[in-house]
């Protein structure tokens, strides 16, 4: 490789560095609905405009250089999938075509930009960049959760009104903390997703100053994961705990047994007790902060019990909170238009239209499903596609665990568990695909880390390591 071509290959992935970050920060304007306040509409689509750019630039500059990008593992299926998002566009443009245009754009720039690794980049590089990347991460989640753990102590809600005129809680409202972020549940499934990181982190430190710093984040993460009362998180991490234990607990295990049966049925029971655990811990720590706002302001002679049971869901019962409703109003719709779909982001304009009695089309609701989306927004054809990715992924990630030896297990699950809680939590939240969030950069770099990372240790380069 001549010396040009070396510094343009250095250019591309520093400035893939810089962009994620810049991404990230652009994100977490969305999560905190006061910066939304203080940054003008106009600055705001600005910024989104310049790093729509400068994505689809680093793809251009890609394609005309290295291709890795044509390298990542299954990358012909996303290509698929943004084919079927153009055709459903196309033949919906009646319904609008701009919106499904930016969808598209900002579509390729998690496929092509943040899913995608090259695969000649020594490892050691890609690990220290995505080690800044999450360190940001760390940091700022750190501070926002922890004013919004001090909002519940000192009883603080109000309401913000953004530019479009939406109304946005803050604080502890309606026994949920809202704390600074629009969403408790985005806002907790991030939580969770930043107290993995400080626990690996913690377990590879040699600081105990820097130890307890991530100690301290764990604390404040865990706390508004509790007070959110996300019953989306809860059930994330739930199955997160049980997936990281159940492949630990083998990897402990295995030569404990000679029979695979006891190996697994071991694995699999303790498993589920940390789970049990995990959920018995969460009620306690639940019921022993409810008194903490009167400890906090000192009335030691009247300590009160705040009421911690949501309002949207006391007495209620509809279990998914309107949910199955949306959801069945969503596949009235898919049927409709079953090949192709409504496009990516004409499913409210065109339920308006077609179904103007749904709760789709009266309340303006998202389907809350990243199937149901898909499936109503791209028809049978992309729904086939894109889950035709997800689960080569999921086989080709599961069979490595499988056979992965030593630390190496533990090594691959600190990422493929925020994967896994930002796919759960988008069976009940707009997430991971036609929108932009926080969570969904988290997965799409997670997701394509762990095939590069995966990729590394089979062609030898990570082997030494145990």
């Amino acid at each position: 490789m001549n010396l040009k071509a070396y510094n343009m290959k250095e250019i591309t992935f520093k400035l893939k560095g810089i962009y994620i970050i810049l991404f990230t920060l652009l994100m977490y304007t969305r999560l905190i609905p006061y910066l939304g306040i203080i940054i003008k509409p106009g600055v705001t689509s600005l910024l989104f405009a310049v790093i729509a750019t400068f994505g689809i630039l680093l793809i251009v500059f890609d394609l005309v250089t290295e291709r890795a990008f044509l390298k990542s593992k299954y990358v012909f299926w996303l290509f698929g999938f943004i084919v079927s998002m153009l055709i459903s566009s196309i033949l919906n443009a009646n319904y609008g075509i701009m919106s499904n245009i930016n969808c598209v754009v900002w579509t390729l720039i998690l496929f092509f930009v943040l899913y995608t690794y090259d695969y000649n980049r020594p490892f050691e590089e890609v690990k220290h960049q995505i080690k800044l990347i999450e360190h940001i991460f760390i940091i700022i989640y750190f501070f926002s959760s922890l004013i919004s753990d001090m909002m519940f102590l000192l009883q603080t809600n109000y309401t913000i009104q953004k530019h479009n005129g939406d109304i946005v809680r803050q604080g502890f409202v309606n026994s949920r903390l809202f704390g600074i972020y629009v969403d408790p549940n985005y806002a907790s499934i991030i939580a969770a997703v930043i107290i993995l990181l400080c626990l690996k982190y913690f377990l590879c430190s040699s600081s105990i100053w820097i130890k307890v710093l991530y100690i301290i984040n764990i604390i404040v993460q865990y706390i508004y994961i509790v007070l959110s009362g996300s019953r989306t998180t809860e059930l994330a991490l739930s199955l997160s705990i049980f997936v990281g234990g159940y492949f630990i607990f083998r990897n402990k295990i295995k030569e404990k047994f000679n029979s695979n049966i006891k190996k697994e049925m071991w694995s699999i029971v303790l498993s589920l007790l940390i789970v049990v655990i995990f959920m018995v811990i969460n009620s306690a720590i639940k019921i022993s902060l409810s008194y903490a706002p009167s400890l906090f302001s000192l009335e030691f002679n009247n300590i009160e019990r705040i009421d911690m049971t949501r309002m949207d869901v006391k007495g209620n019962d509809d279990v998914s909170n309107l949910r199955f409703t949306i959801w069945e109003s969503v596949f009235e719709i898919f049927k409709s238009k079953p090949i192709f779909g409504t496009s990516p982001r004409n499913m409210i304009t065109y339920a308006k239209e077609c179904f103007p009695d749904g709760i789709v089309a009266v309340r303006g609701y998202l389907p809350h499903n990243l199937f149901f989306d898909i499936l109503a927004c791209t028809g049978i054809v992309g729904t086939i596609i894109f889950f035709t990715f997800i689960i080569k992924c999921i086989f080709f990630i599961v069979r490595n665990l499988l056979t992965l030896k030593g630390d190496r297990v533990k090594k691959i699950l600190f990422y493929v568990i925020p994967v896994l809680l930002i796919g759960v939590s988008s069976m009940f939240i707009p997430d991971l695909m036609f929108y932009n969030t926080q969570g969904t950069v988290i997965f799409w770099v997670y997701l394509g880390y762990i095939m590069y990372h995966i990729n590394m240790y089979n062609t030898q380069e990570l082997k030494s390591e145990k």
